[in-house]
């Protein structure tokens, strides 16, 4: 068997080459192995016992049961998984060898290679200079950029990376840490060749033939949000971002598509019209409430990976366990359908439906019953001249006392022996079981026949894009019933043509651990924000965009009223943090991200400029400031522009000024916080500080 591995890894070798790292898990009955090197490898990278026995192969494996969780933590790692599964066990295999069909090696199946963007069915991409593909595995779909490389990716949210430029694998590390990054896969002449090479290794030649471009996915009419931007909003990670607070959708699927709209928020008027109505519909149901609670938990026939899907019907194995798996597999997804059909009923009867929801009913699954041996069973056992009773394996067994009995039965044979019983068989008992076994094997063949065909009629009448439908309506209503329960701190916003408006902008209480954000207004389209240090302005600012792009998300707004024109871009530069992954200091990544704002904002754009220039001396960072606030009003965006020096009438310069607390309330203490009391309860010695109120005072 290890001689087998070895041709098997060496042949996969040839194939996929050293672009990809492999492994392969080679079933044996009711476990997955690996051999040599490999099960000594898998031990130090995962912990996988080795079996090392004097005589026996060198190996290392885990029951088929845990393969999905084992193949799991092996694509996260960036390996590729290659399964080598049996289709027969010992008792299919013993018939067919008896009518002679085949030869006598068992027959088994190798997988095309599973990546970590086909085992998670997340996107992936594929980076050459400023060309960009991203590829979407559940439609078998892609769609090509050029330029705005990390903003485009940071849209996707790519779980798989190929990428060579070594400048930019730094900033993708940065951005995607838990991606699986390719830096050794060669490049073709363009990325769509690439990605051709890329389906090719991993054998899923089939996906090639019918791969297309995509227009559904296109971000043609989505607001721009570079990829800093998006991390300074706090839309996504763990530190208490926007998504969390909304997220409270019951499947996977409901999450995801929410995670999308957040990602791509619309400038297009319609489009946000036709989003608002959707929710405006749902909270307008009284019913609200009780949908949410009778709402299934559980939609796994929109995964594309279900087995209903991927399986082929050739390797569905004659066995029991076979059969018990598929009945289980297929009664679970007729209860499926058929709770998400009648949910949807629920929802479209309290006026609450989408014209997507509609799933075809399914036939439940019928197969016949097995001819039942106990009563001829019961029957040998009551004429045998002993009490005995049968064992798990078909065979009878009595108390050790009555061995001398046993031994005068005729045609008996003793089988097993303990401390306390007799297991034992005699021509009868063989003849019973034969024919039990016979049947049984008859039953089989027929009920896998009915197996087969209803999984072919379920891929024919059936696929994954069919149940989106109820991830929508799972996300709106999640989303709509969360809204509902905090009425008293949101409005709709209003899209007109002229300054921007908002009263009372806020953000909700997950985002700032439970406290309460001081309500803020905008009443001005350009303004200067002064403020002390910890007064606020940047939480203010933050609630302002954040509330723009919920508002262009189709969802309404935390504040009193809100009223704005239709943007097509939301900046922020926020923070001087400096990446030693891209080898940039703070000043770099501030110039940078300032350069760009600036290259890309238009007159309908929103820019929010925090202490631009605090990363470099007083004067220089003054007059950085200056330049940009006059193009800034050059290119009339809405802007914010939060920073400690006096600039806002400089040179003729006429710029609205705000000033004030904007600070989350703590237990009703909005004292003022400047940066000498900052550094006073950051434990600063009394001299330092001494000194630093004495020069602030001259």
């Amino acid at each position: 068997m290890e001689q087998f591995y070895r041709t098997l890894v060496k042949s996969q070798s040839q194939k996929i080459g050293s672009a990809i790292p492999f492994v392969v898990l080679l079933q044996q009955g009711y476990f997955c192995n690996v051999y040599g090197t490999t099960a000594d490898h898998l031990h130090e990278v995962l912990g996988l016992k080795v079996i090392d026995v004097p005589g026996k192969p060198h190996k290392a494996g885990f029951p088929m049961v845990s393969i999905d969780t084992w193949t799991e933590k092996l694509v996260a790692l960036g390996y590729g998984v290659c399964s080598v599964l049996q289709l027969e066990n010992t008792d299919t295999k013993r018939v067919r060898l008896d009518r002679g069909d085949g030869g006598k090696e068992t027959q088994r199946t190798i997988s095309p290679l599973e990546t970590a963007c086909f085992f998670q069915e997340r996107p992936l991409a594929i980076v050459q200079g400023e060309q960009s593909l991203i590829y979407f595995v559940t439609s078998n779909e892609y769609i090509e950029y050029d330029g705005n490389v990390l903003e485009k990716l940071m849209h996707h949210d790519p779980v798989e990376i190929l990428c060579s430029d070594d400048e930019l694998v730094r900033s993708l590390r940065t951005l995607f840490p838990k991606a699986v990054l390719r830096t050794q896969f060669p490049n073709a002449s363009s990325p769509l060749q690439t990605l051709r090479s890329y389906l090719t290794k991993t054998s899923h030649v089939a996906e090639i033939e019918n791969l297309r471009r995509s227009e559904h996915h296109t971000t043609r009419f989505s607001l721009r949000m570079d990829a800093r931007t998006i991390q300074n909003l706090t839309l996504f990670g763990s530190q208490r971002p926007l998504f969390k607070a909304l997220n409270k959708c019951k499947t996977h699927f409901g999450a995801v598509r929410l995670r999308t709209s957040l990602f791509t928020p619309s400038q297009d008027r319609p489009s946000i019209i036709q989003r608002q109505t959707e929710f405006k519909t749902a909270l307008a149901v009284p019913q609200l409430g009780m949908l949410y609670q009778r709402m299934p938990k559980k939609l796994i026939l929109a995964n594309s990976r279900h087995p209903l899907y991927r399986t082929e019907l050739a390797k569905i194995v004659q066995t029991a366990s076979s059969l018990k798996k598929w009945r289980a597999i297929i009664e679970g997804a007729v209860a499926e359908i058929v709770s998400w059909n009648q949910w949807a009923s629920d929802c479209a009867a309290c006026g609450l439906s989408l014209t997507t929801c509609s799933v075809p009913a399914v036939d439940a699954l019928v197969l016949p019953s097995p001819t039942s041996f106990s009563e001829q069973f019961d029957e040998l056992v009551q004429k045998q001249p002993f009490q005995c009773r049968w064992s798990k394996s078909n065979f009878l067994e009595t108390n050790v006392k009555n061995e001398h009995l046993v031994r005068t039965l005729p045609d008996s044979k003793i089988l097993k022996k303990t401390k306390t019983t007799v297991q034992f068989d005699t021509r009868d008992v063989q003849r019973l079981r034969l024919a039990f076994l016979e049947d049984e094997l008859n039953y089989h063949v027929v009920a896998l026949r009915q197996v087969k065909d209803w999984v072919s009629n379920f891929k024919e009448s059936y696929r994954a894009s069919m149940f989106e439908g109820f991830a929508d309506l799972d996300r709106i209503v999640s989303t709509a019933h969360w809204y509902d329960s905090h009425r008293e701190s949101w409005c709709w916003p209003d899209f007109v043509d002229g300054p921007f408006l908002a009263q009372n902008v806020t953000l909700p209480k997950y985002m700032t651990d439970g406290r309460s954000l001081v309500p803020n207004d905008v009443e001005s389209d350009q303004f200067v924000l002064y403020g002390h240090n910890g007064s606020g302005k940047s939480t203010y600012m933050k609630a302002v965009g954040i509330n723009l792009l919920l508002a262009h998300c189709g969802l309404p707004v935390f504040a009193s009223a809100f009223r704005t024109p239709v943007r097509d871009a939301i900046h922020l530069r926020f923070g001087s943090n400096d990446s030693l992954a891209e080898g940039k200091s703070s000043f770099d990544v501030e110039m940078e991200h300032a350069h760009h704002i600036v290259t890309t904002a238009t007159s309908r754009s929103a820019v929010f400029c925090d202490e631009l220039g605090c990363s470099c001396d007083v004067p220089s960072g003054e007059k950085i400031c200056h330049w940009y606030l006059d193009r800034f009003k050059d290119i009339g965006c809405f802007l914010i522009f939060a920073t400690h020096f006096d600039i806002a009438q400089a040179e003729g310069r006429q710029f609205k000024e705000m000033g004030g607390e904007f600070k989350v309330t703590v237990a009703g203490d909005e004292r003022t916080r400047n940066a000498v009391k900052i550094a006073e309860e950051c434990g600063v010695p009394a001299s330092v500080l001494y000194i630093a109120e004495t020069i602030l005072k001259h």
